[in-house]
């Protein structure tokens, strides 16, 4: 068949037209094809940035929930690592072999996974303290990466731009070839067969990070249960199947609300909580509910419910944990704090009732010790019934520091805030027990230093407590030498301090005790150390005071050379002048006449109100008086006063409800100053007494040398009597004999004796009988505080707790005592 021109022309073009065809299709499946593996590319630069971000996230959420997940965390690690493999190896890394800077951040990201790696597989669940150092690797690899992903896009682009190029070129030169159609097909071949060996390696790698999390899951302590968005179980680990004692089978497809979670009272309304919007990344919910197994029995649950998006809805991943055995450990924890509360409280009661059948006995000895007195007795039989009077005072005092300790650990103990004289606190001490160091042949000196011989503001009180305990050890386990008592400032890193230090020369204490001692009820064996005898509470109740006062002890000791205790407390000066003075009280002299002031007085008790009205004339005021409250309401409401003094114990009206009726109206005391007095020194009394709108509070008995301040509206000061060892305080009788005269004085206890004595020596028959009893023991006890009659004031508040107790056997007992006491005190009201 000869081909004729057209025949040759047509099969040319033909031929041409299949070429171009062919060459035209095959440009475009190459375009497309070099287009795929550059997307395939820049995805795996791309996705490295993303995982090692996403990473990151998981990091910095596990970091703030309570519980770090460790699948998560172990999931997010395993896929960035894998996606920096990817990178390291094959046509990726070709791309940017050239690329020195990309290749560096490359070596940076491998150096990141075998850290991350390392740090991962070195535990077995990951802890916060991995978090926190896995979070800054992370960050550092986050900017690695995304300098990575730029670099290797700048190069796929750079890459593909000159591939495009050669093979234009090459389609242009095969165009009129078969070759370039064959070499084209060999080149396509090729390349499907490099992206198929790559895609089952993918598939490889992601089956094995498909079975390590499914491992993880599988092996997790807690229940993991997946549900679809309405809340239908898919899967559970193996943990959740013994939880709850159902199989995966038997629960897939069932309400995780209504298979899982019991349904008591108390239980939160799983529809409320399954209702409960939340967003795919939220923070995981957690709660305690009431689950039950597929027995009924019910248990503790700690559910916590994460959520995720998911193609065909959201998934939900919850939590579970069994937490019974935390429940049952927090129960005991709270039956052994109350078992100690209750065993803290009985012993407690035991001292207080302990102290009370002690004292009973106590007061029977130091009663006939006093009648004792109230005999003719030779000097050495005085001084032989002086010491065993100071001993039981002081044993009495050891019975009532049972009862501090009690309140301390009780939390119910105060301490006085007042002015008081160091150096005259630490003298009445000394008084007190020089006749027990003398009885043992011992010297007992005491050496104020001139640092701190002024008024300080504290609880003298306490203060002479703490210091009669050291004292009273010094002398009770010293056979020979001598006791000192040294007050001093302390050095001058601390000059706001001072230091009481008690030295003696008893036998000392062995080192390996000095801290015992001061533990309650601690008592040494007679060959370890001086603490011999007594109810070990001393020491004990002396450092609980002194750490409530904002100091300590301190002890140094060397066996056979004797003792130093030292008790160190803040000195806080006090505003008012040094009290001591060698002029007697009756040196006060009367204010100049522009200086004198109207005072009203409302006491109803008779000896009270002639005691502080003799005073306030001496002075040179003008005084009138009241006898009660309602009196001294209709007298404030007509004439003005400078001052008004008021009982805050009256009948009709109390001092209180005056001064609340004296503020609200419109009289003319409105404004006056306003001083308030009780025979008690109770908190309660004095805040509610500012709170009703008095300008000071102050106790019982006055002082003619404290009215001064008073009257001049300085802050009041609290008394600081003697030892209640004393029947009488010398210088506050002393100071009213000044004030009022020898006959006057002896003429006004006359007059208390004759109010104690009329109240009879029969307890009450009737409840109102009670009461009006305990009404006329306050009035005596004001005046028992005027007159300074310590002793009396002592009975008289036994009295009172026993009207309070309606107690007739303790009354009786206080009226059998006060003709005795006064039969005792008589001769030194003689002398006053």
């Amino acid at each position: 068949m000869m081909l004729t021109r057209p025949v040759i022309l047509a099969t040319i073009a033909g031929l041409i037209l299949l070429l171009a065809t062919l060459a035209t299709n095959l440009q475009r499946e190459l375009r497309m094809l070099s287009t795929a593996a550059s997307d395939n590319l820049q995805w795996s630069f791309l996705q490295v940035e993303t995982e090692i971000a996403l990473l990151a996230a998981a990091i910095a959420e596990e970091r703030a929930s309570r519980a770090p997940d460790d699948a998560r965390i172990r999931l997010r690690t395993d896929i960035a690592l894998s996606r920096i493999g990817l990178i390291s190896q094959g046509q990726a890394f070709a791309v940017i072999a050239g690329n020195e800077r990309a290749v560096g951040h490359l070596r940076q990201l491998e150096t990141f996974a075998g850290q991350a790696a390392s740090l991962i597989d070195s535990v077995e669940t990951i802890s916060k303290s991995e978090l926190g150092a896995l979070a800054p690797l992370t960050a550092a690899a986050m900017r690695n990466a995304r300098m990575l992903a730029v670099a290797g896009l700048t190069e796929i682009a750079r890459a593909g731009d000159s591939a495009r190029d050669d093979f234009a070129q090459t389609l242009r030169r095969s165009g009129l070839l078969a070759v370039g159609l064959i070499v084209g097909l060999l080149l396509l071949l090729f390349v499907l067969d490099r992206l198929l060996v790559r895609a089952r390696r993918a598939d490889a790698e992601l089956r094995a990070t498909t079975e390590r999390a499914s491992a993880t899951v599988a092996a997790a302590y807690d229940g993991i249960i997946l549900a679809d968005h309405r809340w239908k179980i898919l899967e559970m680990n193996e943990a959740a199947t013994q939880i709850f004692g159902w199989t995966v089978a038997e629960t897939r497809g069932k309400c995780l609300g209504e298979t899982l979670i019991a349904r008591t009272d108390g239980n939160p309304d799983w529809s409320a909580i399954s209702a409960e919007p939340a967003s795919a990344g939220d923070v995981p919910r957690r709660m305690e509910l009431c689950g039950q197994t597929k027995t009924g029995k019910t248990f503790p649950l700690e559910l916590s419910i994460a959520r995720t998006s998911h193609p065909q809805g959201d998934i939900h991943i919850a939590y579970m944990r069994d937490i019974s055995a935390e429940k049952r450990a927090q129960q005991a924890l709270i039956d052994a704090r109350d078992q100690a509360r209750r065993t803290d409280q009985a012993k407690s009661q035991f001292l207080a009732v302990m102290s009370h059948e002690m004292r009973t006995p106590l007061n029977g000895i130091l009663g006939v010790l006093d009648l004792l007195e109230t005999t003719d007795l030779d000097a050495q039989q005085r001084r032989y019934v002086d010491v065993a009077a100071a001993s039981g005072q002081i044993l009495l005092e050891h019975t009532d520091e049972a009862l501090d300790i009690a309140r301390i650990e009780a939390g119910a103990f105060t301490l006085e805030d007042a002015s008081y004289s160091i150096p005259e606190a630490l003298e009445r001490v000394v008084s007190v027990l020089r006749a027990l160091a003398a009885e043992k042949g011992l010297t007992l000196t005491l050496d104020v230093k001139p640092e701190v011989a002024s008024m300080a503001c504290g609880d003298s009180g306490r203060l002479t407590q703490i210091v009669t305990n050291l004292v009273g050890n010094g002398i009770k386990f010293t056979q020979s030498g001598g006791i000192s008592v040294v007050a001093s400032g302390t050095p001058q890193d601390s000059p706001d301090r001072f230091t009481i230090s008690v030295n003696d020369t008893g036998p000392g204490i062995p080192s390996t005790h000095l801290d015992t001692i001061f533990e309650n009820f601690v008592a040494l064996d007679p060959g370890k150390g001086r603490q011999i005898r007594g109810d070990g509470l001393g020491l004990a109740i002396s450092r609980k005071l002194a750490q409530l006062m904002g100091g300590d002890i301190d002890v140094t000791s060397e066996v056979g050379a004797g003792s130093t205790f030292t008790l160190t407390l803040p000195f806080i000066p006090s505003a008012q002048p040094e009290a001591r003075s060698t002029h007697p009280p009756s040196s006060a002299m009367p204010a100049a006449e522009e200086d004198q002031k109207s005072i009203l007085i409302m006491e109803d008790n008779a000896i009270n109100s002639m005691v502080l009205t003799e005073m306030l004339q001496r002075l040179g005021h003008r005084v009138r008086t009241a006898t009660d409250g309602a009196e001294g309401l209709l007298i404030a409401q007509d004439e003005a006063f400078d001052t008004l003094i008021i009982d805050i114990s009256m009948p009709k009206l109390t001092g209180i409800e005056v001064t609340e009726r004296i503020r609200a109206g419109d009289g003319p005391n409105q404004a006056s100053y306003i001083v308030g007095l009780t025979a008690f020194g109770s908190n309660e009394f004095r805040d509610a007494a500012l709170a009703a709108g008095m300008d000071a509070f102050a106790s019982k008995p006055i002082r003619i040398k404290e009215l001064g301040p008073i009257l001049d509206r300085q802050p009041v000061p609290t008394a600081t009597g003697p030892g209640a060892s004393a029947a009488i305080d010398g210088e506050i009788l002393g100071e009213l004999a000044a004030t009022l005269g020898h006959d006057k004085t002896v003429e006004t206890c006359e007059r208390f004796f004759t109010e104690v004595n009329a109240m009879g020596t029969a307890a009450p028959s009737g409840p109102a009988q009670w009461q009006e009893l305990g009404a006329e023991l306050h009035k005596l006890r004001g005046s028992a505080s005027m007159l300074g009659l310590t002793q009396h004031i002592a009975l008289i508040d036994r009295a009172a707790r026993a009207a309070d107790d309606t107690d007739p056997a303790a009354l009786e007992a206080v009226f059998d005592a006060l003709p005795k006491l006064r039969a005792k005190i008589a001769p030194m009201l003689r002398s006053v």
